[in-house]
């Protein structure tokens, strides 16, 4: 589901158990709001934080100011990329992988190293770990 800042429901798409496409329809409605904050929410059955092609997503839609995913154990994770680094996804999947390495496939770990890197604001809530 894509909102603007306000709450206001722009598009809702279906995905796969580990993916989604961006309709054609989608993809318009993200480049008719160019000049909004926009905040992309989707579900995470496995209750994991943000995978490389969720941050992936962020990156490469600089209209998307706030990405928020809902595990099935009721863990909110949320990532905001704000004033910080916005890198490109060349520079920044290698960095993923490596921190993802690094910390034994704990994803949350990842994105928080990576957060603090580039200055983003990162926060986990609710449900159980």
């Amino acid at each position: 589901m894509i909102t603007d800042e306000k709450g206001t429901v722009l598009d809702i798409v279906k995905g796969k158990k580990n993916s989604v496409v961006f309709s054609e329809r989608t993809i318009n409605q993200i480049a008719k709001n160019k000049k909004t904050a926009l905040i992309l929410y989707h579900n995470h059955p496995g209750g994991n934080s943000f995978s490389q092609s969720d941050i992936s997503v962020l990156l490469t839609n600089p209209e998307i100011k706030e990405m928020v995913a809902v595990g099935h154990n009721g863990r909110v994770y949320s990532l905001k990329i704000g004033k910080g680094k916005r890198p490109t996804v060349e520079a920044f999947l290698p960095m993923y992988k490596n921190f993802y390495n690094k910390y034994k496939n704990q994803g949350d770990k990842t994105v928080k190293m990576i957060a603090e890197k580039y200055n983003w604001t990162y926060t986990i809530g609710g449900g159980k770990k």
